[in-house]
């Protein structure tokens, strides 16, 4: 899956050539890299064996029988690709990646590939969930060099760690011609391309920063955000709502933060163009109508047709999202839509040990993606009565022959309300006919078999802490679980010193980085906030006080604690991603901490690490909307 659009790596290879670039960014010197191809073999090495059987990680695992002798992430390639001055090749991918299975099966399980794969480099592969910090780092190279990047994401790094060519998927032949010409240039000129990638590496460092010397000042969280919303309209999609005019993602840590800057400095035009952009994501494609819960993306603009994976961090930061939008845009149905989500993630994504599972996969048992979700008209012709079908066809749009060929992807292209009107039935039955079908079509979809990343993984839970908490305070009936969750986070991923990354057969393991302890932390101060719970409160501490000393220091955030490779450059403030910034949420988290405590010298202290000189949030607030929320609720917490 792709960051933005599936597409092909703008890797060429031509005439015995490879062109790469590193596109031009903010302070960032624009380069070419050109790699002229010689023809002399690799020197042999010493066979390695394939470790991820059994893997903890079920995406991993998937790999354990490949030919590739795949290596798990360890201090120990570096050293052994420095031993025998080898290549190292990173592919990352997860679980319910569609592309990344097609690739496991065009290329990564195809012998002679496998092998001249196995001549170059040491093959590493990494479950992104685990390791988010150096995904995140090989994302933005490649994104740089190829102008776009997503999964699967394959990357060769030199022995010392630093990347010199980066691609997403590729079929099996243009693959194996990448291999042919790298092993050819790695014999002739080792030397030359180390020297690349350490000046690609040095062209992608930060902009130099600096922390202001001032606390911030009330009034400068308005010219932000205004900022902020005039950045998004001119951004906006104000016909289908939403941002881009390829596919559709939802982008949710933007709109959670401009409902926050909704809330505190209405606009009449960001509010109609935040309606449109929820109504569209409920309504159309996004959505799973008779399951509830949102698909990760939709391949087209208009939010028709989706790409079928289901991600915990997406649903549960939507369901926030929808209450949130509920009370800021005066939408009271927007509650039914995160209830909806909610109960679908306790449904189908609840492990038995109360935390919450990583992700559902796009693709089937038989192969076929979407095939879980998609109905042939027989099948609804079957299952349904004729009544039933008259109305939940009509809204669903079962006309004709389905635009997908496994079947009809029900999405709501009529509301219950125009069907009473066009034909005369009460509201009242016409809810009772659609709820009849939904149930009956969600009764025979729950025989069907579907894989599941089981993965419990403490960041995702913490975003989905955040969720049910707010929930409970609306609805007594989440409350169990989210104190269920709670309990899990506190008890058995934090130990008291430290957290880890995801529970593996009822046991914790796995590096952890700065998102773990920043969405952990939000949502222990959200159950805090929800239930009162002293202790709860004084876990969010300790576990926001330990992010603070492991991940931050006098020159910026760090992902991650532990660097095997020279990745991971410190940076003051931390942009949106698919998820909030985490460092901007852990402040937030402190800031709310310190709070309760009525500690203003904490409030101080930390008040000086939300705003920086020559700050791009000026110039570039739609990218760092948690840190412009963080600097309101500073001012706030500065003059209560």
């Amino acid at each position: 899956m792709l960051r933005s659009y599936r597409q092909t790596t703008d890797i060429t290879l031509v005439d015995n050539k490879m062109t790469i670039k590193i596109n031009s960014f903010p302070a960032f010197p624009f380069l070419v890299l050109l790699i002229i191809v010689a023809h002399t073999p690799v020197s042999a090495s010493v066979p390695l064996d394939n470790q991820l059987q059994n893997h903890p990680s079920p995406y991993l695992a998937l790999h354990g029988n490949d030919p590739i002798a795949w290596q798990d992430w360890s201090e120990q390639v570096v050293k052994h690709a420095k031993q025998e001055s080898k290549l190292i090749f990173i592919s990352s991918g997860y679980f319910s990646c569609h592309w990344c299975h097609v690739m496991q099966r065009e290329s990564f399980s195809e012998r002679h590939l496998a092998e001249q794969l196995d001549k170059l480099a040491i093959a590493v592969k990494i479950d992104r969930e685990l390791q988010p910090a150096l995904d995140a780092w090989l994302i933005d190279f490649t994104e740089r060099t190829t102008g776009h990047a997503g999964w699967p994401l394959n990357v060769f790094l030199t022995p010392d760690g630093y990347p010199l060519v980066g691609m997403t998927y590729l079929p099996q032949e243009n693959f194996l011609n990448v291999i042919t010409r790298l092993q050819q240039r790695w014999a002739e000129d080792e030397d030359g391309l180390r020297e690349i990638a350490i000046n690609a590496f040095n062209a992608m460092k930060p902009e130099q920063q600096t922390y202001s010397t001032q606390l911030p000042q009330t009034g400068m969280d308005a010219l932000l955000m205004r900022a902020q919303i005039q950045q998004a309209l001119s951004r906006a999609d104000n016909i289908s709502g939403g941002f881009g005019d390829q596919n559709k993602f939802p982008m949710t840590p933007i709109l959670l933060s401009l409902l926050e800057s909704q809330r505190r400095f209405p606009n009449e035009e960001m509010a109609g163009f935040l309606t449109l952009t929820f109504d569209q994501m409920a309504n159309l494609g996004l959505r799973d109508h008779i399951g509830g819960g949102f698909y990760r993306y939709t391949v087209d603009p208009s939010w028709d047709i989706p790409h079928f994976e289901k991600m915990l961090y997406d649903n549960a930061m939507l369901s926030k999202a929808y209450l949130q939008a509920a009370d800021i845009l005066d939408r009271p149905h927007y509650r039914d839509t995160a209830y909806e989500t909610l109960d679908f993630l306790i449904r189908e994504m609840q492990s038995d040990n109360g935390g919450f599972h990583a992700s559902l996969s796009a693709v089937d048992d038989k192969g076929i993606e979407g095939g879980y979700y998609l109905w042939q008209l027989s099948e609804l012709e079957t299952l349904l009565t004729g009544d039933e079908l008259t109305v939940a066809g009509q809204i669903w749009g079962v006309r004709g022959a389905p635009y997908l060929e496994a079947g009809h992807h029900l999405k709501q292209v009529a509301s219950p309300a125009e069907i009473s009107n066009e034909t005369g039935l009460q509201p009242a039955e016409v809810k009772k006919r659609l709820t009849s079908a939904q149930q009956k079509l969600l009764k025979v979809r729950q025989n069907r078999i579907l894989p599941i990343d089981t993965k419990v993984l403490a960041a995702w839970n913490g975003l989905m802490l955040e969720s049910l908490s707010m929930a409970a305070g609306q609805d007594s009936r989440y409350r169990p679980y989210a104190a269920r969750l709670y309990r899990l986070l506190a008890e058995q991923l934090w130990d008291g010193e430290q957290l880890w990354r995801f529970i593996h057969n009822g046991k914790p393991a796995g590096r952890v980085s700065l998102q773990d302890y920043a969405y952990v932390a939000a949502g222990m101060v959200a159950w805090a906030e929800a239930s009162g719970d002293d202790i709860a409160w004084e876990t969010a501490n300790r576990i926001a006080t330990a992010a603070l000393q492991r991940f931050h220091n006098k020159h910026g955030w760090q992902l991650s604690e532990k660097l095997i490779i020279p990745y991971d450059a410190r940076e003051l403030i931390l942009a949106e991603g698919a998820m909030p910034s985490p460092s901007a949420t852990l402040l937030r988290s402190l800031i709310r901490i310190a709070r309760h405590r009525k500690d203003g010298r904490q409030i101080s202290r930390l008040a000086r690490m939300t705003d920086i000189e020559n700050s791009v949030l000026i110039t570039a607030p739609l990218w760092y909307g948690t840190h412009l929320n963080l600097i309101s609720e500073t001012i706030e917490a500065m003059n209560p």
